[in-house]
């Protein structure tokens, strides 16, 4: 169809089987791409854009890499499954990530971060936008230089969870029976710990900024 501006909009829909396909789609115009695949496809799923939006729910892969310049990333995925590993970049969009993964790695520049589920191993980073993670993790480093960081940890017998930031906030919460070995850091931020650090403790935190806040319960 035509738009009232003169440019056109395509919607394009995608079937693919089992074996390994690609689907390009290069255009100046509008254009929507739907990508439909097996409910059993077990594969690798990656998806590229400059500036569109992408969104991607309940799959069965075992690998997901989300890349957008201009766009949003978000999957949905089926709480579960276990994927083995996950890529969700943003230049400037907003990333959302609902799913499990033994390793996830998520960044952007300006982009807020939204991560729940289980991981192994998480990554985050970003310059300006707000991280928030919630969810179990047995390592977990995330970084920002004036985004505000909020995470909360689920219980586990052994973690280790590194948090930095230049001018952004931290605040992480922490399960009331997990016992940690608690390191904070703060140049000129205010650090306020309502919580007891148990040096050898199984589970390390690190936290630490230069003019950031840093909050723990």
């Amino acid at each position: 169809p035509q738009h009232e501006n003169g440019g056109f909009s395509f919607d394009i829909r995608a079937f693919l089987g089992k074996m390994q396909s690609h689907v390009n789609v290069g255009t100046g115009e509008d254009a929507t791409l739907t990508v439909e695949l097996p409910a059993d496809f077990g594969g690798t799923l990656q998806a590229l854009t400059r500036s569109g939006d992408m969104d991607v729910s309940d799959l069965d892969v075992t690998e997901l890499t989300m890349n957008s310049t201009g766009g949003s990333v978000e999957a949905n995925m089926d709480p579960n499954r276990q994927l083995d590993h996950v890529t969700v970049n943003s230049t400037s969009g907003g990333i959302t990530y609902y799913g499990n993964a033994n390793q996830l790695t998520a960044s952007g520049i300006s982009s807020d971060v939204d991560i729940k589920g289980n991981f192994g191993s998480a990554t985050v980073k970003t310059v300006s936008g707000d991280i928030e993670f919630r969810g179990m993790v047995a390592s977990l480093r995330a970084n920002s230089v004036s985004g505000d960081q909020t995470v909360r940890v689920g219980w586990t017998e052994a973690a280790e969870v590194r948090l930095e930031s230049v001018s952004g906030d931290v605040d992480l919460m922490l399960p009331e029976e997990m016992k940690v070995d608690l390191t904070v850091h703060t140049t000129s931020g205010d650090a306020d710990v309502d919580r007891e650090s148990e040096p050898g403790a199984a589970s390390k935190v690190w936290l630490k900024t230069v003019s950031g806040d840093i909050d723990v319960e």
